[in-house]
């Protein structure tokens, strides 16, 4: 198996990831599903070989401590993917994301205008949500690309790995690889680096959310991603960060400051053959704030639901579905509240 070659061919035919694993064969993930690329079983001293070739040192130092590593790897053709290295059963096993050549602006990847809107926001946080592999990073590189090419800005990236790199056009771009402690002492320098803009898309702790708030709050547009599977459920992981006697205090700083919530799922449709996005979009005002500050989930979504300028999930799936990407019983299987889903299936907006 040469693995540069699959990894080539991979990506030619629209696969999202591609997982070495030993005593298994090669395997692609393809619109969600798991897909045998290579059927020879490949051995652990074969992943090990490769491991050799493409991990940095830092990382192979990390790795021989029994810790997962992750970096990216450039192939002999310059293409860029993104490495995780982890022990299974004692053995060594590796996973490639593909990372897309072109950083796309929001209108080219089709994404709604909220994205958009989002990007040009006033100084303060948004959060950018959706479960691991489901576009969080993506969404936030094509937010970075449109202040790009419309903003005249410092844009200051930081996350863990460098998985997408810019060219600077109307702004200054640059990009620094970092997390926890080193992360931390890069946040907390970022003022004096003369940012205007910090996006951030590394591992989350208290520490790193305090000074992404604190930035916030000294007038900085700050753009985090959050795994999580919707807008209440981005708040909710990020307060799972602090203690509980704390989480009062994180709450009242973090809504003081947040300026919009954009959470995604990625659903692929058998009937449809094709993945589709649904999306969220919430405008934190003050019926919103108190929502969350009631700690009343139903409540949230109620209020959300009823304010013209924001989306839900369940309207977006309608849409979906109103629009033939899904049928009822593929989006039913993510809904929250079938009733209202029902409803806007009828009726639309």
């Amino acid at each position: 198996m040469n693995l540069d070659e699959m990894l080539s061919i991979a990506r030619q035919q629209g696969f999202t990831d591609v997982h070495v694993s030993p005593d298994f064969p090669l395997i692609g993930r393809k619109n969600g599903k798991l897909t045998v690329l290579e059927a020879n079983p490949v051995s652990a001293d074969h992943i090990r070989r490769i491991m050799e070739s493409v991990m940095p040192e830092q990382e192979k130092l990390t790795f021989l401590k029994g810790e997962p590593a992750v970096f990216m790897y450039a192939a002999p053709d310059q293409k860029r993917y993104r490495v995780s290295a982890y022990s299974t059963d004692g053995k060594p096993a590796l996973s490639f994301r593909i990372v897309n050549d072109k950083i796309n602006n929001p209108i080219r990847l089709s994404l709604p205008k909220d994205v958009s809107d989002l990007a040009a926001s006033l100084p303060g946080i948004v959060l950018i949500a959706s479960p691991a592999s489901e576009g969080k990073t993506t969404v936030l590189a094509a937010m970075t690309e449109w202040l790009n090419q419309n903003k005249n800005a410092h844009v200051l990236t930081v996350s863990y790995p460098l998985e997408h790199v810019f060219s600077s056009r109307r702004s200054l771009i640059h990009g620094i690889c970092a997390k926890g402690n080193e992360a931390l002492k890069v946040l907390e320098n970022a003022v004096y680096m003369d940012a205007d803009v910090i996006a951030a898309d590394l591992p989350l702790d208290s520490a790193v959310f305090d000074e992404l708030v604190k930035l916030a709050s000294e007038g900085k547009r700050v753009f985090v991603t959050v795994p999580a599977k919707d807008s209440y459920d981005a708040i909710d992981k990020i307060m799972s960060l602090y203690p509980v006697n704390d989480q009062d205090r994180a709450l009242k700083s973090l809504l003081e400051n947040l300026r919009g919530i954009y959470a995604q799922r990625k659903v692929y449709s058998p009937s449809a053959d094709k993945v589709s996005v649904a999306y969220e979009a919430v405008y934190p005002d003050e019926d919103v704030v108190n929502a969350v500050l009631a700690v009343n989930p139903a409540q949230y979504y109620e209020t959300v639901r009823r304010k013209e300028n924001m989306r839900t999930m369940d309207e977006s799936f309608a849409n979906l579905v109103r629009a033939l990407a899904l049928t009822k019983e593929e989006a039913l299987g993510y809904v929250k509240d079938e009733k209202i889903f029902s409803k806007y299936l009828i009726e639309g907006r």
